[in-house]
């Protein structure tokens, strides 16, 4: 008789596949919005140039070299945008509602696109130009001016059919009788630079998401190899006892069999009942009751992270997407939207960078693939200078130092830095203008402690958010948080910090009073 053995391998393997794919999903998202903004962003730029060709050549002075070629309609190259006379084939209008988006000058002309089909693969999308073509009214010496040569002692209508043709141009028409002016930009160069820095990101997420897989998969398969043993002893206790333990028994073990078949991946809450089970084996279920609650809430805390990590870059995206399509709209009219657009965008691209700069670290934290750089540290002389920093950046509170000298601690420089700017920069965030922040440092030889204090006179934390406060992505105070920016990382970073060099962290805080955070850690003879 064969046992499903490999019941928590195929468990294993299922969770790990379903939070890699929301891993993929998130990465899916960010690239299609990357696209999204880099295409609209192209044709915003391509309109904008075109628009201010267009102006140019309508403005152009008599006596310039660009009139000329205006006037016997030759074909001009400015940088990368060719200007010819003819039909514009396969063209099409922007419909009345769509055209408030595009500049004035050129919204009502009409537009192509137009590619080498003799290419293929990426020499075909380098080929890809994008074209707009505005009417040349007769006898217009610049096209849409109505100035003409008369004043000059010229021709009157020197846009004239028959005066082009001498000139040997040949100047066809379009199909409503009119002669177009057919201002061409070639988008193809930028489409296939983005395409490259897309397949670059494609590898990154590849290998983000092969890691994040194999990470998964090798920590579900520790966590669920005790059950696994767990199911072989089960199984050989039935073997060992055969018919001598009795039908009740026998039956009791069959029953803890279904029961652990039962539980997979959308049934992890699930738990083994006592009553199926007879007082020998009930010792046996609690155990793997117990197993179970552990993966279960591991599984939980995955897909909480997950989620908030989608939730907090998503916003950030929103508002870039906003801005963006405030941009498209009105942002060459507006110099002010322009300005504010553009601050708001290197604003919340600078939020994104931070936190997947937070989660890397975390992630790296919790592989215990960071290397830390032990040494002796004199703990007076980092706070002193972390103290100084903040005082020439922060001229907005007060800042204070206590801090005894001589006090020496095993750790890396970097992360004990890191820490201390984490905890300021906390007190600065839920402070007011003008308010105190004291960091503080004594000795505490009696422990063998070092206790390094900062405290401020700020909002102070909810009681009920107090126990929350080292868990991911928790904030104590959401609106001035998300106005004063960070995702609710800085303490969980802190805590692992601490955590690694063997000292602890207190807490105490009073809503309106403020909060005075202390870490404590070991302390070495100097």
């Amino acid at each position: 008789m064969t046992t499903r053995t490999d019941n928590p391998k195929r468990l294993s393997r299922s969770l790990s596949g379903k939070l890699v794919l929301r891993h993929i999903a998130a990465w899916i998202f960010l690239d299609i919005t990357l696209i999204l903004i880099t295409v609209v962003g192209a044709f915003h730029y391509a309109e904008q140039l075109i628009a201010e060709d267009y102006l140019r050549i309508r403005t152009a002075p008599v006596d310039s070299p660009l009139y000329e070629s205006i006037r016997y309609r030759r074909p001009i190259l400015l940088g990368d945008r060719e200007i010819s006379y003819g039909n514009p084939t396969r063209s099409f209008h922007i419909s009345e509602s769509l055209r408030i988006m595009l500049p004035t000058e050129t919204a009502a002309g009409r537009r192509s696109f137009r590619a080498d089909l003799n290419r293929s693969g990426h020499d075909l999308l380098r080929s890809l130009a994008y074209t707009v073509s505005m009417p040349v009214v007769e006898g217009d010496a610049n096209p849409g001016t109505g100035r003409d040569e008369e004043a000059n002692g010229g021709p009157k209508e020197i846009g004239d059919a028959d005066e082009a043709a001498r000139a040997g141009v040949a100047g066809k028409t379009a199909d409503d009788g009119m002669i177009y002016m057919n201002i061409s930009l070639r988008l193809g160069t930028f489409f296939f630079r983005a395409l490259i820095i897309l397949y670059i990101l494609s590898g990154i997420e590849l290998i983000s998401v092969i890691r994040y897989g194999i990470k998964t998969g090798r920590d579900l398969k520790k966590a669920i190899e005790p059950l696994s043993e767990l199911r072989r002893a089960a199984s050989q206790f039935t073997q060992a006892t055969g018919a001598s333990a009795g039908p009740f028994a026998q039956k009791s073990l069959r029953d803890l069999a279904r029961a652990l078949d039962a539980i997979n991946v959308s049934h992890l809450d699930q738990r083994i009942p006592h009553h199926i089970i007879t007082e020998e084996l009930k010792p046996l279920a609690a155990a793997i009751n117990q197993l179970l609650n552990r993966v279960d809430e591991a599984y939980n805390a995955q897909i909480r992270f997950v989620s908030d990590a989608s939730h907090e870059l998503r916003t950030p995206i929103a508002v870039i997407q906003g801005y963006a399509n405030l941009l498209s709209r009105w942002g060459s009219e507006d110099k002010e939207t322009l300005h504010e657009s553009i601050e708001a965008i290197k604003s919340e691209a600078d939020a994104m960078k931070l936190m997947v700069n937070q989660l890397l670290f975390l992630a790296r934290g919790d592989s215990k693939n960071m290397k830390l750089r032990w040494e002796r540290l004199d703990l007076s002389a980092i706070a002193s200078e972390v103290v100084k920093e903040e005082t020439i950046i922060d001229q907005t509170h007060q800042f204070e130092a206590r801090l005894a000298s001589g006090v020496f601690i095993e750790g890396d420089a970097g992360l004990i830095k890191q820490l201390l700017r984490i905890l300021t920069d906390n007190s600065v965030k839920y402070s007011d203008e003008d308010g105190r922040i004291t960091v503080s440092l004594e000795s505490l030889p009696l422990e063998g402690k070092a206790r390094l204090t900062v405290q401020d006179e700020g909002v102070g934390i909810p009681p009920e958010i107090l126990p929350l406060i080292f868990d991911r992505f928790v904030r104590a105070d959401e609106s001035r948080t998300r106005n004063t920016g960070g995702a609710g990382l800085g303490l969980s970073i802190g805590k692992w910090i601490v955590e690694r060099h063997g000292g602890y962290m207190e807490v105490t805080s009073r809503s309106g009073l403020g909060t005075r955070i202390s870490v404590l850690l070991p302390l070495v003879q100097g």
